[in-house]
């Protein structure tokens, strides 16, 4: 074979191993979504008649995510593959009322925010930390200014929030039944909430809600 066509075939070699195993392939991964909890949804995304949810665009109350409620502890994970960019009490809330978060900058540009949860750090969700999709970031809760133990479950690009269900496309109630052995209550990979307790607010609201921030 002569020195030009072997050398045409190891670059075409180069790249299609650059492609399927290096950065370029990254993109890919931002297209395996799941729901992050089981349970059920109390309150969708858009506009909406709950008179506690802040205007926004044209809608006098506007939910900027989806709320889906169930028991304490049961397990959140990411919708999909990302890095985490913070975990901790929600800098934006009220000091005293401010809800526990996990932000996930996920692999196709959307900011995911991951709201209202348990206290805990989980091992390999820190921040910094790559995660996929379906991985174990928290637990349910009802920290900051919330109605109950629910998930705020929300994505944003730029700022602006997105309907979690244009990536999502699932629906709901299937795939938390196939999903339902992955979300049990064991406290896998988790620090005590003793470990943190002098972050916690000193006062938890009831009946109240605050809208989480963009």
């Amino acid at each position: 074979m002569p020195v030009r066509s072997r050398l045409a075939v190891a670059i075409g070699l180069l790249v299609f191993t650059f492609a399927a195993l290096g950065p370029m392939a990254r993109p890919t991964l931002a297209y395996t979504w799941v729901w992050p909890t089981t349970g059920r949804i109390t309150q969708g995304y858009g506009c909406t008649g709950f008179s506690w949810e802040p205007p926004y665009g044209s809608c006098r109350h506007f939910h900027k995510g989806i709320d889906i409620a169930s028991d304490a502890w049961t397990k959140i994970r990411s919708a999909s593959s990302g890095v985490v960019k913070y975990v901790g009490w929600n800098p934006y809330d009220p000091v005293g009322d401010q809800a526990w978060i996990v932000r996930i900058k996920h692999d196709n540009g959307l900011l995911g925010l991951y709201g209202h949860m348990k206290a805990v750090r989980v091992d390999g969700a820190r921040a910094g930390d790559r995660v996929k999709a379906g991985q174990l970031i928290g637990y349910m809760g009802s920290t900051g200014m919330s109605t109950g133990v629910h998930l705020h479950f929300g994505f944003f690009r730029d700022g602006v929030p997105k309907n979690p269900r244009l990536w999502i496309t699932t629906s709901f109630s299937s795939s938390s039944t196939a999903q339902a052995a992955l979300y049990g209550t064991s406290l896998d990979g988790v620090e005590t909430t003793d470990t943190i307790a002098s972050d916690r607010p000193t006062r938890q609201p009831t009946l109240k809600r605050y809208p989480l921030p963009a």
